[in-house]
């Protein structure tokens, strides 16, 4: 446990002495969220997944994929949402990346904050774009997973094919890790044994979530 996280601990425990009820977890693309959120599933915590919302919001044959097809027709092809197209497309202009937020953020934020209040608690959010998305204001404190950027972009290229080019413009166009760990409360880096990374981010959360921890099942 770094020294910045028992500081953030001591601090929490005077804003929440029974614990936290809302956990934000946030990180970059290919920053290890999914691997930390299955750790965390695993131990009984409830997840919204805001990645998972917003998919199952623009899914095929949706009424958001629909405007998203209307205001991005170059983006289609005989008559589907090209996603991959998308996200190039957005990686390389601000201009497309905000008419897009724009268009989905409102029904996605929506959507996540319902998931957030009729979740037993206490409740894990997690949201690449938790800050962007103004959805660090529900919770009590907030995670960053952290990961270099070459790790990420090796990460990237396996998971989803991309070139390393594509990978970098991707992560490019999100928040600047810099940024995202200032506004964070805590911090757990990526980069080193994933069994170690599980333990790290299991521990922390059993902490800062306190007596609200539920028991894990056998």
């Amino acid at each position: 446990m770094t020294d910045r996280n028992e500081r953030e601990i001591k601090a929490l425990r005077e804003k929440c002495p029974q614990g936290a009820r809302i956990v934000g977890l946030t990180g970059g693309v290919s920053s290890g969220k999914t691997v930390a959120t299955d750790a965390l599933k695993s131990e009984g915590y409830n997840i919204v997944d805001a990645d998972e919302i917003s998919r199952r919001l623009v899914s095929r044959g949706s009424a958001l994929e629909q405007t998203v097809k209307d205001n991005f027709p170059e983006c289609t092809c005989d008559g589907e949402l090209d996603r991959r197209a998308l996200r190039a497309l957005i990686s390389e202009s601000p201009a497309a990346k905000h008419k897009l937020n724009k268009l989905t953020h409102p029904e996605i934020i929506k959507a996540t904050e319902a998931a957030v209040q009729a979740a037993p608690k206490p409740v894990v959010l997690c949201a690449p774009l938790l800050f962007e998305c103004a959805l660090a204001r529900l919770c009590d404190c907030v995670v960053c997973v952290t990961c270099p950027q070459p790790e990420r972009v090796r990460r990237l290229t396996l998971r989803d094919g991309v070139s390393c080019d594509d990978a970098i413009g991707l992560i490019r166009s999100q928040l600047d890790e810099p940024t995202r760990v200032s506004l964070s409360d805590f911090c757990v880096p990526s980069d080193i044994p994933q069994n170690e990374f599980i333990d790290e981010i299991t521990v922390l959360f059993k902490r800062i979530t306190d007596f609200c921890h539920p028991k894990r099942s056998e």
